[in-house]
C-alpha cells in the first residue's frame, strides 16, 4: 500500500504539473489502494468517471467484507461526489447522508464536516439555497473548532460562491 500511494501521489503531481502522460504511466497498473482517495481525485480531475466508480465500488465491496467502516464511510462519500460530478444528485444526495450517517455514528467530526460539505455543494447545483446554507454553516463550525482544514475550507467558500451566482450554480446541471 505504501508503494502504491506513493505512485498515486506521483501521479497526481505529474498531473498538476501538466504532464499527463507521464502521470498515466506513473498510475498503470496501480489497484485502487485500501487507503486514501487521492487516486479517485487523480480520475475525476481528468473526468475519467467510470474508472474512479469501478475503483470506488470495488474498495466498497472489500470494506463492507471486512466491515472497515471507517472505508466504508469515505468510499461512499467518493461514490457520491462522482455521482454528483455526473448530474446523477439523488444518488449523490443518498450516498453523502448515508456516509454523514456513518461518520456520526462513528463520532469522526472531521469526516461529518466534508460531508456536510458535499451535501451543501449538492444543495448549492440544485437551487436549494437556505439547505446548502444550513450544512456549510455546520461544516464551518467543524472547521473552526479545529475539526477541518484548508481543503475543507476551500470547499465550503465555494460552495458559498455558487450561492452568490445563481447563474453559475445553474451552469453545473447537466444538460
Amino acid at each position: 500500500d505504501v508503494a502504491a500511494n506513493t505512485r498515486w501521489n506521483l501521479a497526481f503531481i505529474l498531473l498538476v504539473l501538466g504532464r499527463p502522460t507521464e502521470a498515466d504511466e506513473a498510475a498503470r497498473g496501480l489497484p485502487p489502494p485500501s487507503t486514501g482517495d487521492l487516486w479517485v481525485t487523480y480520475y475525476t480531475y481528468l473526468e475519467r468517471y467510470d474508472e474512479a466508480r469501478s475503483g470506488i465500488e470495488l474498495v466498497l465491496r472489500l470494506a463492507r467484507t471486512e466491515g472497515n467502516v471507517w472505508a466504508e464511510m469515505w468510499m461512499t462519500r467518493s461514490l457520491a461526489f462522482v455521482d454528483l460530478l455526473q448530474g446523477r444528485f439523488p444518488a449523490a444526495r443518498a450516498g453523502a447522508a448515508r456516509s454523514l450517517a456513518i461518520a456520526e455514528s462513528i463520532g469522526v467530526p472531521g469526516a461529518i464536516a466534508f460531508n456536510l460539505a458535499l451535501l451543501a455543494r449538492l444543495a448549492a447545483v440544485e437551487g436549494r439555497e437556505s439547505e446548502a446554507r444550513e450544512h456549510a454553516a455546520r461544516a464551518d463550525d467543524l472547521a473552526q473548532r479545529g475539526l477541518g482544514n484548508a481543503l475543507l475550507r476551500a470547499q465550503l467558500q465555494a460552495t458559498l460562491g455558487l450561492l452568490e451566482q445563481p447563474r453559475a450554480a445553474q451552469a453545473l446541471l447537466p444538460g
